[in-house]
């Protein structure tokens, strides 16, 4: 598949005279709990010629499924025949949101599966990302997704019934969300390098071992379908319910972060370097 996605990277670039310097897998596969039918979560950053970036009608800043020139939308729908779902950010847009602690994109520039690379313009971005991570933000996202994965999404389903994905996306934030918590960074991109770490869950801080419980749910659904369904576990419930308030409580407790001054003008003479070079001939 590997082959198949770069060929993908590589058409793309021709089609909208582009530079990827960068694209990687995100999602389950990424995280290390996928299924055997899990999509390829492809992300890509690329940066344009210079003079796109100076103009009265700028040109979109994320190319998808719904988003960019039609063709280009089009080419990225055909491409779920294959199972992978492809996303690509504009370097611009990227720094952009690394300047306000995005951990979408950390994720990104700390995944372990890449497709395409050029480590002198994407490890500043990593760098940077690293700088500039705030302790409220990160939570706050995570706290999101857990919420979303564990009250939202599941509300359709049978009652006392739960999707194994959605199980593990809640896990996986619980976890990152106690990582922070414990070392004031951003979490690692694979669960097992969270729920391995004895020092995440003082005992007695809930009524069950949500790590174990993590890792048992990630071994069932490495060789079971996306849609698999489980049944809930009281315990493991009143816990992600009971930490889920408490991330809430510590967020809002928080001093609120700002960014230094110097580090704007950083993220600025990044993107300038980037462009300048690595722009597309």
């Amino acid at each position: 598949m590997k082959d198949k996605i770069v060929e993908v990277l590589r058409k793309l670039e021709e089609m909208e005279l582009i530079n990827i310097i960068y694209a990687c897998e995100s999602g389950s596969r990424a995280w290390g709990f996928a299924s055997p039918d899990s999509d390829y979560d492809v992300r890509f950053i690329y940066a344009r010629k210079p003079e796109h970036y100076f103009t009265v009608f700028p040109l979109r800043e994320v190319m998808d499924r719904n988003k960019g020139q039609q063709a280009t939308s089009n080419f990225i729908r055909s491409l779920e025949k294959d199972k992978i779902d492809i996303t690509g950010f504009d370097v611009k847009k990227v720094l952009h949101l690394i300047s306000g602690c995005n951990p979408g994109i950390a994720e990104w520039l700390h995944s372990t599966m890449i497709y395409k690379e050029n480590p002198q313009a994407w490890l500043p971005m990593q760098s940077l990302s690293d700088e500039l991570f705030k302790y409220v933000a990160a939570m706050n996202h995570y706290i999101r997704v857990a919420y979303d994965h564990f009250y939202k999404y599941p509300s359709g389903m049978p009652e006392g019934k739960r999707l194994l994905k959605h199980y593990l996306y809640t896990l996986r934030a619980i976890l990152s969300c106690q990582y922070i918590a414990t070392y004031m960074q951003y979490p690692p991109i694979e669960i097992n390098e969270m729920y391995s770490n004895p020092r995440l869950f003082p005992e007695g801080l809930v009524e069950i071992d949500i790590c174990k419980e993590t890792e048992n749910l990630v071994t069932k659904k490495s060789h079971s379908p996306e849609t698999e369904t489980v049944d809930s576990i009281p315990k493991l419930d009143k816990a992600i319910s009971f930490l889920i308030g408490q991330f809430d409580m510590l967020t809002k407790s928080a001093a609120v972060e700002k960014v230094p001054e110097h580090l704007y003008v950083k993220i600025d003479k990044t993107f300038y370097n980037i462009v300048n070079k690595w722009a597309p001939l």
